[in-house]
């Protein structure tokens, strides 16, 4: 089978577990979700073709592509990107036979997987590939649409009943009130998760706002509040 990819670079994990940590991001083309505030909606698009960019060079590709192209020249790379990879979209579990066949096939690297959550119909055989899951718990203040909380229920549920790791990411915006915070908290205790909670606001002028809901006592889980710092280093 082949897929649909954006593009592929190098650069500083932003976000959640991991941030500061230099990966190899490739992101997946297409989603369904299409989040208001989504902050890479040139990824929704599948074009005819993509760059990975690993500086001075740039590799082109068409799409749709073989997953065993890019992986052959990943692993060919191996000594010159980061040992981890960041798998983002887009939605990459909207392309999951083509997600597995690349996976399995990569040699030696770390696996983060970045996903909306809303995926419940995922294998465990993928499942056990990923090191790392960040799954969002979607707002309806940052989707702008009424969101399945039950979707998310039995994603949560099956990584969980996998022992999978990872951690939960729940983007705010400026309109973002407190009882959706802790509508989205609620949720994940009641899918037996004790992974790390971030909160990230869609600016970081918005930070003061995150401390505010800590301040309003949503606890006992283990909540932080991480801008995108990308975004704050200029980076992509």
């Amino acid at each position: 089978m082949k897929g649909y990819i954006s593009e592929g670079f190098v650069s500083i994990q932003g976000e959640g577990e991991l941030a500061g940590k230099p990966q190899f991001f490739l992101r997946f083309a297409g989603c369904s979700t299409k989040c208001k505030f989504c902050d890479t909606k040139y990824a929704w698009k599948r074009k005819k073709n993509f760059t990975i960019l690993l500086p001075p060079e740039k590799k082109k590709f068409k799409n749709p592509v073989d997953p065993f192209e890019i992986v052959d020249f990943l692993n060919s790379k191996r000594s010159e990107i980061p040992g981890s990879i960041a798998i983002t979209g887009g939605e990459p579990l909207e392309q999951m036979e083509f997600l597995e066949a690349l996976i399995k096939n990569l040699k030696n690297f770390e696996i983060l997987l970045e996903t909306n959550g809303l995926h419940p119909e995922i294998k465990g055989e993928l499942i056990n590939l990923i090191n790392i899951f960040s799954v969002d718990i979607k707002l309806p203040s940052f989707a702008g649409k009424k969101v399945d909380y039950s979707i998310h229920e039995a994603f949560l549920k099956k990584l969980r009943s996998s022992g999978a790791k990872g951690y939960i990411k729940i983007v705010y915006t400026k309109k973002t009130e407190e009882k959706e915070i802790k509508r989205a908290l609620k949720l994940v205790e009641g899918c037996g998760i004790s992974w790390n909670v971030y909160l990230q606001p869609t600016s970081p002028l918005l930070v003061k706002k995150g401390l505010k809901f800590i301040e309003g006592k949503l606890f006992p889980f283990h909540l932080r509040i991480l801008p995108q710092v990308h975004k704050i280093l200029n980076l992509k």
